[in-house]
C-alpha cells in the first residue's frame, strides 16, 4: 500500500529520508530533479530494480495539468508545459525496493492525489546559498538546482493549497543532525503509521553520514562557498539572469538583494499595483498612502490614468532615484525601527517577476503601465460601520453622521467622522459613472489580457451591481483571460449569499478576503454589524466548500484589538492545523488612520503587556509548519512596532491630543450605538476612565 511520495529536487539527502521511511516496507515513491546521464552516479544509492523512468511528457499526459501544476511546478521550476513536452529530459522513479514496475503499473500509482501524504524537504535561504554554487557553472544540461529552488518557496505554497494537511515538511538542515533526524522521522512515522525499527534508522543515518562527509567534493563542506546574488538560467535568454530571491529566500533577504539592487526605496507596487475607488475617483498604489484624485474628464479618452496619474509618476522617479515619496511614510517607518523588519514593499514586490521589476525601474517615470495586480471599490455600500472606518467606505456610517458630526474631536482623525465624505460617492447608482466606465473600458482592452488577479473590495462588494456584473463577464468569456478574482467581504450574509457566490464563480480561481482581528463581543464592537458566531460559519462554509484557492483573513491592528488577538489567532492556527495553511492565512496591518485609534495610543504598561503575549504566541506557535514566513514575519514586525515606535506617523499630533479623541469618539460611539467600551473591553477601564 502506498503511504506517501517524498519530492525533493536533491538526490543525496532525498534518498537518505527514502530509505529510512521504506525500511517499513512501504511503498513509497521518491521523486528527484536529476538529469538522465546523472541517474547512474554512485551517490544516489539507489539500484536498477529500484528505479522506474518516465519520460516528462508521459507524466504531462497523463496528469490533468491544472490539478497537478503545483506539483509539477515544485519538482522542475517550470511554469510553461510547452517546454515540458519538448523536454527528452526523464523524471528518477524510485519506490519500495525490489519492486520493478511496468509502464501501465506506473501509470495507475502515478496520482498525486491519491497519495496520503506528501513529505516535502524544505530548504533555507542560506542553505540554498551555499549549496547551489556548484551548479552555477553547470554545462552537462541541466536545468540546475538552483535555479529550480529559486521557484520553491511559490511552488511550496501551491503545494499546502493543494495537499493541505497531507503534506509533511522536512526542514533540509535536520537531516544533517542525527538526533534531530530521528526527531523528523518519528514525526512521519506517527502520521504514516509505519511503526519503524530506530536501532536500522540510526545505524542507516550514521552509515550515510561518514559515506557523504568522505566524498570527494561534498556539498556538506560549504563554508568558503560565495552567496551568489544572481544566477544564469540555461533555458532561454543567458544573457537574462533568473534572481533566485524572487521567490525563495527570507523577505529580508529578498529586500537586501533584489529591492535595494534597484534602489534604497524601489516598490514594485508603484507601477504594477493599484487601488482604485470609483465611486469618488480616487487612486493609490496600495492601501497605504493616501489616496488622489483622477481628473473625470481626462479619464474618460485615455482609461490608463486611473493609475497613471502625475502623482504615482512622481513617486515612481524618486523611487528610481532612490528618494522616498512621503506618502509611503508606513513603509519608511517599519524599516527605520532599526531591527530587521520587513516593510510591505517587499511583500508587494515580491509577487512581480524580477525581469519585471527591472523593466519597471529602467522604463521613463512618466510612461503609462498597464496593470498586474488590482484591487478596485464600484461603490462604498456596506451593511457594517465599523469604529476605525468611516462614511467615506460605508453607506451605514452614512447613516450614522446623519444624527450629527462627532464633536470635540481635535486631532488629525477629526475629518473621518464630522460629515457624510459625499465626495466617495460622486454619482448615484442610477447615474452613468465616468471612472466605472473607464474601469469597464480598460478592461475590456488591456486588463483582462495584463491583470495576474483582479480584487474586489468596498464596501461590501457583495452589496453591489457592478460586482455581479463583472463576475457575469467572467462567467460567459471563459478562457478569454487568465485573471484570477478576489473578492475582500465582511461575510455579514446569510449562507445563501455565499453559495450564489460560489455558484455563479463556479470553474473560476477565487480567493476571498475578509476581516477580523479580535473575538466574540469584542469583535462585534470594534467591527459593527458583525455577528461573531456567522462570520466563523461562514468562513468554515467557504472552507469545507473546496471551492476557493485560498481564504485571508486581514488584521487591522488597533487599539482594542490587542487584548485577545492572541486568542484569535488561536481560533486561525486551529483552522490551519485542520485544512491547511491558507484556509485561512492572515495578515496583521497596523492601523494608522485615524491615529487616536492606533495601538500607540495605549500606556507603556498595557502595550508591553501585549508585546509580551503577542511573543509568547509566536514562541509557542511559531515552528507550526501551517505558519506561513509572512504570518511570521507580521508578527514580528507588530511586536517590534508596539516596543519601538512611539507616534502612529509623523504629523499627528501630541499624545494629550490622542487621548482627548479616543476618549470622545469611543463615548459618543457607545451612545449611536447602544454599547459600552468599560463592560467590552475591562482591562482598559481604568485606564479609559482615567482619560
Amino acid at each position: 500500500m502506498l503511504s506517501a511520495a517524498i519530492i525533493y529536487h536533491h538526490d543525496n539527502t532525498g534518498s537518505l529520508l527514502h530509505r529510512t521511511l521504506t525500511l517499513s516496507e512501504s511503498t513509497i515513491p521518491l521523486i528527484l530533479h536529476e538529469n538522465v546521464h546523472d541517474i547512474d552516479q554512485p551517490k544516489l544509492r539507489l539500484t536498477a530494480q529500484e528505479r522506474f523512468y518516465v519520460n516528462r511528457r508521459f507524466i504531462v499526459n497523463q496528469w490533468r495539468q491544472n490539478e497537478y501544476s503545483a506539483i509539477l511546478k515544485f519538482m522542475w521550476g517550470y511554469d510553461d508545459f510547452l517546454e515540458y513536452q519538448a523536454s527528452d529530459q526523464k523524471l528518477v522513479y524510485a519506490h519500495r525496493p525490489h519492486v520493478f514496475l511496468q509502464e501501465e503499473q506506473a501509470a495507475n500509482l502515478w496520482d498525486p492525489l491519491s497519495w496520503p501524504h506528501i513529505v516535502c524537504i524544505t530548504n533555507t535561504l542560506e542553505e540554498i546559498n551555499t549549496l547551489n554554487q556548484p551548479y552555477l557553472n553547470n554545462d552537462s544540461g541541466n536545468l540546475g538546482w538552483a535555479v529550480v529552488q529559486g521557484y520553491m518557496q511559490e511552488a511550496m505554497a501551491q503545494v499546502r493549497n493543494l495537499y493541505k494537511d497531507k503534506v509533511i515538511e522536512v526542514p533540509f538542515s535536520h537531516l544533517f543532525d542525527k538526533n534531530l533526524f530521528i526527531q523528523q522521522v518519528k514525526r512521519i512515522d506517527t502520521a504514516l503509521k509505519l511503526d519503524l525499527n530506530y536501532q536500522l534508522v540510526d545505524e542507516l543515518w550514521t552509515n550515510w553520514h561518514n559515506d557523504t562527509q568522505s566524498e570527494q567534493g561534498n556539498q556538506l563542506e560549504m563554508k568558503n562557498l560565495k552567496k551568489p546574488n544572481r544566477i544564469g538560467h540555461e533555458y532561454g535568454d543567458p544573457a537574462k539572469p533568473a534572481w533566485i530571491w524572487s521567490t525563495w529566500g527570507s523577505d529580508s533577504e529578498y529586500k537586501q538583494q533584489v529591492l535595494d539592487n534597484l534602489s534604497a526605496s524601489f516598490c514594485g507596487a508603484k507601477w504594477y499595483n493599484a487601488t482604485i475607488w470609483l465611486g469618488s475617483g480616487m487612486t493609490t498604489s496600495c492601501h497605504h498612502p493616501p489616496a488622489h484624485l483622477v481628473e473625470s474628464d481626462k479619464v474618460r479618452a485615455n482609461p490608463r490614468l486611473l493609475h497613471n496619474t502625475d502623482q504615482k509618476k512622481a513617486d515612481r522617479a524618486m523611487m528610481q532615484a532612490g528618494e522616498r515619496p512621503p506618502g509611503c511614510e508606513y513603509c519608511w517607518k517599519i524599516e527605520d525601527m532599526e531591527r530587521d523588519a520587513v516593510s510591505d514593499r517587499v511583500y508587494k514586490s515580491k509577487i512581480y517577476a524580477p525581469e519585471d521589476l527591472i523593466a519597471a525601474k529602467n522604463l521613463p517615470a512618466d510612461e503609462d503601465v498597464n496593470l498586474k495586480t488590482l484591487e478596485i471599490a464600484f461603490d462604498r455600500t456596506c451593511q457594517f460601520a465599523c469604529s476605525y472606518c468611516n462614511p467615506a467606505f460605508s453607506t451605514t456610517w452614512v447613516k450614522d453622521i446623519r444624527n450629527g458630526p462627532y464633536e470635540n474631536l481635535i486631532s488629525d482623525g477629526r475629518n473621518h467622522f464630522t460629515h457624510k465624505h459625499d465626495s466617495a460617492q460622486l454619482y448615484k447608482i442610477t447615474e452613468s459613472n465616468p471612472y466605472v466606465d473607464a474601469f469597464f473600458d480598460w478592461w475590456e482592452t488591456d486588463l483582462h489580457k495584463t491583470l495576474s488577479e483582479l480584487r474586489i473590495t468596498g464596501g461590501e462588494p457583495l452589496m453591489s451591481g457592478h460586482t455581479w456584473k463583472l463576475i457575469d463577464w467572467f462567467k460567459n468569456n471563459p478562457g478569454r483571460t487568465k485573471t484570477s478574482l478576489a473578492i475582500n467581504s465582511n461575510l455579514g450574509f446569510e449562507q445563501e449569499k455565499l453559495e450564489q457566490l460560489l455558484e455563479s464563480t463556479e470553474g473560476l480561481e477565487l480567493d476571498i478576503y475578509t476581516s477580523n482581528e479580535s473575538i466574540g463581543s469584542q469583535a462585534e464592537y470594534i467591527r459593527d454589524g458583525l455577528d461573531w458566531e456567522q462570520w466563523l460559519g461562514n468562513l468554515q462554509y467557504l472552507i469545507e466548500s473546496k471551492k476557493v484557492r485560498a481564504l485571508h483573513v486581514m488584521n487591522t491592528i488597533n487599539a482594542l484589538c490587542l487584548e485577545t488577538l492572541p486568542e484569535f489567532l488561536d481560533v486561525m492556527l486551529d483552522y490551519k492545523n485542520r485544512y491547511g495553511a491558507d484556509f485561512p492565512n492572515f495578515t496583521l496591518n497596523i492601523l494608522r488612520f485615524p491615529s487616536f485609534q492606533s495601538p500607540l495610543v495605549l500606556p507603556d504598561d498595557i502595550r508591553m503587556h501585549h508585546c509580551d503575549r503577542l511573543q509568547a504566541w509566536l514562541d509557542t506557535n511559531g515552528h507550526n509548519a501551517n505558519i506561513q514566513n509572512h504570518e511570521r514575519n507580521h508578527l514580528k514586525r507588530l511586536i517590534d512596532y508596539l516596543d519601538v515606535v512611539k507616534t502612529p506617523h509623523s504629523d499627528s499630533f501630541e499624545m494629550p491630543r490622542l487621548h482627548n479623541d479616543f476618549k470622545q469618539f469611543y463615548s459618543q460611539y457607545d451612545q449611536r450605538r447602544n454599547k459600552n467600551f468599560t463592560k467590552t473591553f475591562p482591562s482598559l477601564a481604568e485606564w479609559y476612565n482615567g482619560l
